[in-house]
């Protein structure tokens, strides 16, 4: 039989009893959640800090071998602007020595795919890849309208996509002044 019914002034202490229970059971349930929930906020943090960390270090490294490449071919267009300091375009195209070179070059700087020589008007006047240059037009690229204007030194144009694979390539170049300072192409 109910104790509240035999004793009528048990019955607000069993009632307090009963909700102290309650809160305990509420407790004990609701408790995991929290810890949990406090846990995973932590953990959430800490790994948001570690990916900002691995982030920032990621950058430096491809910001170190970009600098890498950019002096790589640096070097690389300097020895060619030395090699064809002089030469017409006409004469580049028809030199296969210097084509040799422009080859060599790619093969000694492996960041470096192609190198070419583009005459004053447009024209390819020597490639790696390709001997004789055919002269075809570049007139239209960003890589030689830098350079038609004032001097901009070394230019790096917008990424492409070139050849059969389509894979994003960009353009590095320098333009090329005659003996009496004019635009000897690029």
């Amino acid at each position: 039989m109910d104790d509240r019914a035999t004793n009528p002034e048990k019955a607000p202490a069993i009632a307090a009893s009963a909700r102290t229970l309650r809160l305990f059971v509420l407790a004990a349930c609701a408790a995991p959640f929290l810890l949990l929930g406090a846990l995973a906020w932590f953990d959430w943090e800490r790994l948001e800090q570690e990916t900002r960390l691995r982030g920032a270090r990621t950058a430096t490294a491809l910001a170190e071998q970009a600098l890498r490449v950019f002096d790589a071919n640096a070097a690389g267009l300097a020895r060619i602007q030395e090699r064809a300091r002089g030469l017409a375009a006409d004469d580049l195209q028809r030199a296969q020595e210097f084509t040799a070179f422009l080859r060599s070059i790619t093969t000694e700087v492996r960041q470096i795919e192609n190198v070419g020589v583009i005459a004053p008007d447009g024209r390819l006047a020597a490639f790696s890849a390709l001997s004789p240059a055919a002269g075809i037009s570049l007139a239209d690229r960003d890589f030689f309208r830098a350079h038609v204007g004032p001097p901009v030194g070394l230019f790096v144009s917008e990424v492409m996509r070139v050849g059969r694979e389509e894979e994003p390539k960009f353009m590095i170049s320098r333009s090329r002044s005659g003996a009496d300072g004019s635009f000897a192409g690029v």
